[in-house]
């Protein structure tokens, strides 16, 4: 090995090993200002991607970027440019920004906001990736995209999907945070469903993670195992397969360990704290990802102006996957997205 190559590999390791403070992070150097609104609005999506390919470049000896960046199959942060006001779109767990792309174009054109559909810090590239990032990292992205949201649009709201729907009732609930106008969730995960075994990491320890991680070395599992495991009943997973433009295909586990620390945080608030942020939840009855009782007694619990809930029937057969159209396991997309944007548009009204 070069001496060069020994030296960058230090730096790296100095600089950028292990990440504990996505704000702090000296890799995130590159980053745009949040209160700088630049020459156009689309800017700080473009600047936000191209920090973050480099921020993951570097902290992986140049080997992984962002999927597909500056390609027509980008993982990267997405912008659609409309009004001053703007809905902010959190993607799901193990996924990217496209996913959220076709019910984003659709309140676009539905509302005539702007769009903005960040990526939490850690997906969109690979399982190596995703292991360098913790909940932390997680938490302050979506105080930054909001403080920027904020400064340079006029009305703000957000729809959070799965472990994105978990990290905006995280926000909204959390003391000191920016304020939103409104939050839609859908299949919000606030705890994971009961029937899953513990090594998927929706119900697991944080510390039987801890071990499987570094006494035997378990850092990552395929989705392809996964389904072999479960004989196929995990039908959640099947959108995930066949889409790996979108979806990581292998489950890290220090990603399992960061929904711990997500579920743990949620579970921590105190039943008394509530927030006032006008809200909608929906979440399908054969969600097999998340605890669905839970997700609507927690939402019950701490939004006092709950205004709406969405279930979609067992018989519906509906998978975890709402915000995703597919003609056998989400043929209610339409539906879905229809509520969602009269849900916006009823936020927006003036009481």
């Amino acid at each position: 090995m070069s001496f060069l190559k020994i030296g960058v590999m230090a730096l790296a390791l100095t600089v950028c090993e292990p990440p504990r403070s996505f704000g702090a992070n000296p890799c995130a150097a590159s980053r745009p200002n949040p209160e700088s609104c630049g020459v156009t609005r689309s800017d700080y999506s473009a600047r936000m991607g191209e920090a973050l390919d480099l921020e993951y470049r570097f902290k992986t000896f140049g080997i992984w970027g962002i999927r597909g960046f500056e390609g027509p199959d980008s993982n990267a942060p997405i912008f659609i440019e409309g009004n001053g006001d703007l809905v902010v779109l959190y993607h799901g767990f193990m996924a990217s920004p496209p996913e959220m792309v076709p019910l984003g174009r659709l309140i676009n054109e539905a509302l005539g906001v702007s769009i903005y559909i960040p990526l939490i810090p850690g997906f969109g590239a690979n399982v190596e990736v995703s292991q360098l990032y913790r909940f932390p990292d997680w938490v302050n992205a979506v105080e930054e995209s909001l403080q920027w949201a904020r400064h340079c649009f006029n009305k703000v709201y957000v729809v959070g999907y799965s472990v994105g729907g978990g990290l905006i009732a995280h926000h909204v609930l959390a003391p000191d945070r920016q304020t939103v106008d409104g939050q839609v969730l859908l299949s919000p995960f606030f705890k994971g469903a009961p029937w899953q075994q513990t090594w998927a990491g929706a119900v697991a320890t944080k510390g039987l993670l801890a071990v499987l991680k570094s006494v035997f070395q378990f850092k990552k599992i395929s989705l392809q195992r996964i389904a072999r495991i479960t004989r196929g009943n995990y039908r959640d997973l099947k959108i995930l397969l066949e889409d790996p433009a979108i979806y990581d295909q292998f489950f890290a586990m220090r990603a399992g360990m960061n929904i711990s620390d997500l579920t743990r945080a949620l579970k921590s608030i105190p039943n008394r704290m509530t927030s006032d942020v006008p809200t909608a939840v929906a979440i399908s009855a054969s969600d097999q990802t998340i605890s669905r009782k839970y997700a609507l007694k927690f939402s019950e619990r701490h939004f006092s102006d709950l205004r709406s809930t969405l279930v979609l029937a067992e018989e519906e057969q509906i998978s975890h996957q709402i915000v995703v159209p597919h003609a056998e396991l989400n043929p209610a997309f339409g539906k879905v997205a229809d509520w969602v944007v009269g849900q916006l548009q009823l936020m927006s009204e003036p009481k």
